[in-house]
């Protein structure tokens, strides 16, 4: 009888757990993220390399200062390999955080709900620079823009993958960095325009329509990658 009374008492505490895990990540993740703020940076810098740099401001809370990083033209030809090392480091961090850990542990925890949205937008923001027109100004060539842009995107899905698998199917953190962002983009501007708003806010609502639950990362960059191509302007 000991025997199965024990299982049994795992179980309901494992269900307990990740109800409070889902309710937590529903509600509080987005305040979570909002409340959070940005470390202060160490001078001289501790980065060795532009990967390096793109990481550590990244991981401090910088996450579009990071992805601008990139944009620069002795970055040229070495595109590839300096994304490839970003991805391959905050890949490992983002690991790292959530394998583990329960989902109550991870989404009661600001810092690392913190730390996983800064790895998701910094990648973002990165992908996305690959489709402006900045790639054209500061000469990156199609071929390895669009390799690295495809890299990006398979990085994203991975890591929301994981969230996923670690947090019972769902993925909180994702959807609120979406979220997130599509909310701010709708806010551009939008005190001086009158509906539909600005051009950003109208990509974001064209965006926000294609993206799907069960795939965020994934729609959400193709959806967006469509808007900026196909943006007269």
């Amino acid at each position: 009888m000991a025997k199965n009374y024990i299982p049994r008492i795992e179980r309901i505490i494992y269900s307990v757990a990740w109800r409070m895990g889902r309710c937590l990540g529903m509600a509080d993740v987005r305040e979570l993220i909002l409340s959070s703020r940005p470390e202060p940076l160490d001078y001289p810098v501790v980065s060795s390399d532009h990967s390096g740099h793109i990481v550590y401001l990244a991981t401090r809370g910088y996450p579009k200062l990071a992805a601008d990083h990139i944009l620069s033209r002795e970055v040229a030809g070495h595109l590839e390999t300096i994304a490839g090392g970003v991805i391959r480091q905050l890949n490992f961090i983002f690991n790292k955080v959530l394998l583990g850990v329960s989902a109550v542990n991870v989404l009661k925890n600001g810092k690392k709900v913190s730390l996983l949205t800064r790895i998701y937008e910094t990648l973002i923001q990165m992908a996305l620079n690959m489709v402006g027109l900045e790639r054209d100004i500061l000469g990156f060539s199609e071929e390895e823009t669009a390799k690295t842009f495809t890299n990006m995107l398979v990085a994203l899905k991975g890591l929301e993958d994981l969230e996923r698998k670690v947090l019972g199917g769902e993925a909180p953190i994702a959807y609120a960095t979406v979220n997130i962002f599509l909310t701010d983009m709708k806010k551009v501007m939008s005190g001086f325009y009158r509906p539909p708003g600005s051009m950003v806010a109208h990509a974001a609502k064209e965006i926000e329509k294609e993206v799907k639950p069960d795939s965020l990362m994934e729609s959400f960059l193709n959806s967006a990658k469509k808007q900026i191509e196909n943006n007269i302007y």
